[in-house]
């Protein structure tokens, strides 16, 4: 595969998926299987890479699929992102001292489905208290069910 050819298919790929810097070098080796010139294609996209915005975009779109703290750093490191990034985007912008970002409705639904499947009220806690602030909406929400 020739340079040119690489370049289209790393800008449509980033386009599609829009993958960290890392995941994007990986599936550029794999297609050329010339990691010199899947470099010089990165080297060359690179410019148009924002990784600190997609983060951003990637928090704000798990957030809205109602998942945990540890669950969205778990998801933006397999993706290959870098951990002291995501780590201070988080705290930057999403992560507030006295909120939790558990939503009430969406936690209701969950550990309804956990007492349903025989899981213990420990169990419950160890799974969705992650911070202080979490502390109060999951004991509410377990005296409720359980």
């Amino acid at each position: 595969m020739n340079f040119e050819a690489l370049k289209n298919y790393a800008l449509w790929y980033y386009t599609r998926y829009f993958p960290s810097k890392k995941k994007l070098l990986e599936k550029l080796t794999k297609k050329s299987l010339d990691s010199d010139l899947a470099s010089q294609v990165l080297e060359n996209i690179e410019h148009i890479i924002d990784e600190k915005s997609l983060i951003e975009s990637k928090i704000q779109y798990y957030l809205s699929l109602h998942k945990n703290l540890r669950s969205i750093k778990t998801k933006l490191a397999q993706a290959g992102f870098e951990k002291e990034m995501y780590e201070s985007i988080l705290v930057d912008k999403f992560v507030f001292e006295e909120e939790s970002l558990l939503q009430t409705s969406s936690l209701r639904h969950k550990i309804g489905n956990y007492q349903r499947a025989g899981k213990s009220m420990a169990w419950v806690r160890q799974k969705f208290i992650e911070r202080s602030p979490d502390t109060p909406l999951v004991e509410q929400i377990i005296q409720e069910i359980y």
